[in-house]
């Protein structure tokens, strides 16, 4: 298969707030010069962890500082906002933001800063794949980098240039120059930046065949990148190890590294790299003759693709690019008419026999004037135009930045899988929202020595659904705090009332048409029972016998006229034995070669076909099935399914 290198986006990061919330508390009182750092911090604390929060941030800073008037502080945050979409993949996005800062540090003569944003424009081009204009502004940032004597932006532009000389095929000075620029970076204590260098090396040493070595390099790498908490670092890393692994035609464990890479990029919203790993995905099916799964990730990899890059892409870099140059003409173009008015001024005392050629140039003077107020207000014209479209776009985007914040709330919300884990054994969650929030959620509570869990369905998903679940989630942590519940159907009829409560309207007839499926079971490890109460739906036990299926009651939760006492059901379990609890939208998915529901049956037959593997393992293929069964098809519902493994 062909192997290429893989290079990182280089830009200088402050380190992380450790504790943001500390930093929240100092927003709110200081002033708005102060602001943009602390928002910078709370967005660098985000970066590569939680897409959303980072930009939501990135953008209070950008609007402090305008406020604050600071131009050095506008342009950081600028550079900063250029950053996370060269990372998402929005490139001409990206690249505006790093043009308008160039501006702002050539008008400062700051040359570091002038090196770093060049450097992150060679890195957008590259991105792009024109790697004769990365090169060109590489070459460029190397220049103002030693001019400034400054040795972490020459290391970042000697880094940028070995990947050149990658891409010429000069291996060996490829290797050296990495070497230099890890030197550098170890020097200066830059873990993720000698990372990167590592994770490159490693996929030049897989290009010249030299496996070991690449192994050595590739171990380096990821333990450092784990170190640095970078996800998108973290992805590019398991990518070099699975191309090794592939080379050894170990495809399964490759596969597997994928997809653990494939999480890691879903997470921070890096599109372009989501879409490098459908393809690598489908290449190791093919090599493993596994044609259905080969063709699920293609499809995926041409929807992206298409999406990712076309024309319009190309289009808007080039016109973004163009701007800048027009914009630096426009500047020399007002200081030559300025010189030229003085020049005319100095001839009308000089002698009255050069006023023929006075005349001449007053002329040619307006004529230009004239030509160029037509040309501003053809300019004016676009640019409203362009104010327009702009303005559309922005309003997009702060309400999918709004609903990715309204994410990350939800997120908050959802327990610590590791505490669970504590008290059971083990467990997986495979959550999989249909929108960027959800209407299926997870609980987990502790009580009298026992551990209780539940799987939720609320009506609707997207952000009707998600407003549920935090009320459902909610109503939980109240209802278990209630002396008298002590088992899953009590906790399941006071989440009911909470419910019916809330959303009752003011004549007592009425109540919300929308509610919720639940499923909810305990564990007495003391006793090895387990308890389990639902409303519309089901739980699964894995054991020696086979699989076991518990149904619930026809139970509607949130319903005014629903007053029937739910049932508690009990089962023996043993350690070893693994249990099951979901929503509707595993089942529920179109899909296969006829486009028809999954349904329950063969939901239960992958279960099973996977049931003796470890619960990371059984994720990581249950994820995969349904990639396999939806195909090209929409997801149509929230999908969540948690598997507990007794211990």
């Amino acid at each position: 298969m062909p192997v290429t290198a893989v290079f990182f986006v280089f830009i200088y990061r402050p380190v992380a707030a450790a504790v943001p919330d500390s930093l929240l508390l100092l927003v709110k009182t200081s002033p708005d010069s102060t602001r943009v750092g602390l928002y910078l911090e709370l967005g660098n604390y985000y970066q590569n962890k939680e897409t959303g929060k980072c930009l939501f941030y990135f953008e209070k800073a950008l609007e402090s500082a305008k406020k604050s008037r600071k131009r050095k502080l506008v342009a950081r945050a600028l550079m900063n906002l250029g950053g996370v979409y060269n990372g998402t993949g929005e490139y001409p996005r990206a690249l505006k933001y790093f043009t308008q800062a160039l501006e702002v540090f050539e008008i400062l003569g700051d040359k570091s800063k002038i090196s770093n944003t060049l450097n992150s424009i060679g890195n957008n081009y590259l991105g792009q794949g024109n790697r004769e204009m990365a090169e060109k502004y590489y070459r460029q940032s190397m220049k103002f980098a030693k001019e400034a004597n400054d040795e972490g932006m020459i290391a970042i532009a000697s880094y940028g240039l070995a990947g050149m000389l990658f891409e010429k095929k000069k291996y060996t000075e490829s290797v050296k120059a990495f070497d230099d620029a890890a030197v550098l970076f170890k020097k200066l204590n830059r873990e993720f930046e000698y990372a990167a260098v590592r994770v490159t090396q490693a996929s030049i040493f897989i290009t010249i065949g030299n496996l070991p070595q690449a192994e050595k390099t590739i171990d380096e790498g990821i333990l450092y990148m784990k170190k640095t908490g970078d996800k998108y670092g973290t992805s590019q890393a398991l990518k070099q190890l699975a191309k090794i692994q592939t080379e050894k035609k170990n495809y399964t464990l490759a596969n597997n590294t994928l997809l653990q890479a494939l999480l890691l990029c879903r997470q921070i919203g890096a599109r372009a790299n989501i879409k490098e790993f459908y393809q690598l995905l489908a290449n190791n099916y093919a090599l493993l003759a596994d044609k259905n799964s080969a063709y699920v990730y293609m499809e995926k990899y041409a929807l992206l693709n298409d999406s990712l890059f076309n024309e319009e892409n190309a289009k808007q870099t080039a016109e973004m690019q163009e701007k800048y140059q027009s914009a630096k003409k426009e500047k020399a173009l007002v200081k030559q008419q300025a010189e030229l008015k003085h020049e005319r001024d100095l001839a009308r005392h000089r002698n009255t026999q050069n006023k023929i050629y006075l005349v001449g140039l007053i002329a040619m003077f307006i004529l230009s004037a004239v030509a160029l107020r037509a040309y501003q207000n053809s300019k004016k014209a676009r640019r409203e135009i362009a104010m327009q479209k702009t303005i559309i776009e922005e309003k997009n985007k702060d309400i999918t930045d709004s609903i990715r914040y309204a994410h990350q709330i939800q997120q908050s919300l959802l327990p610590l899988l590791d505490n669970v884990r504590s008290q059971v054994g083990d467990l997986f969650v495979y959550y999989e929202p249909k929108d960027i929030v959800s209407g299926d959620f997870y609980w987990a509570g502790q009580k009298n020595n026992k551990l209780f869990v539940a799987a939720a369905d609320c009506t609707g998903h997207g952000v009707p659904g998600a407003f549920m679940s935090m009320l459902g989630f909610h109503a939980l942590d109240n209802a278990l705090k209630n002396e008298n519940v002590n088992a899953p159907a009590d906790l399941l009829y006071h989440l009911h009332l909470t419910i019916v409560e809330t959303f009752r309207k003011k004549d007592r007839s009425q109540s919300v048409q929308d509610g919720m499926d639940v499923s909810i079971v305990s564990f007495d490890r003391q006793h090895n029972l387990l308890e389990f109460a639902a409303a519309n739906n089901r739980v699964y036990i894995a054991g020696k016998n086979g699989l076991t299926e518990i149904k619930g009651d026809l139970f509607s939760i949130g319903n005014v006229n629903e007053s029937r006492k739910l049932v508690n059901k009990q089962h023996t379990v043993y350690p070893g034995d693994t249990v099951y609890i979901f929503s509707d939208g595993f089942a529920s998915q179109f899909g296969g070669e006829r486009g028809k529901k999954m349904k329950y049956s063969r939901m239960k037959e992958i279960l099973l076909k996977y049931v003796h593997l470890g619960m990371a393992e059984q994720q990581q293929h249950i994820h995969r099935e349904m990639e396999i069964w939806r195909g090209p098809l929409e997801q149509i519902d929230d999908i969540l399914v948690m598997g507990i493994r007794i211990g």
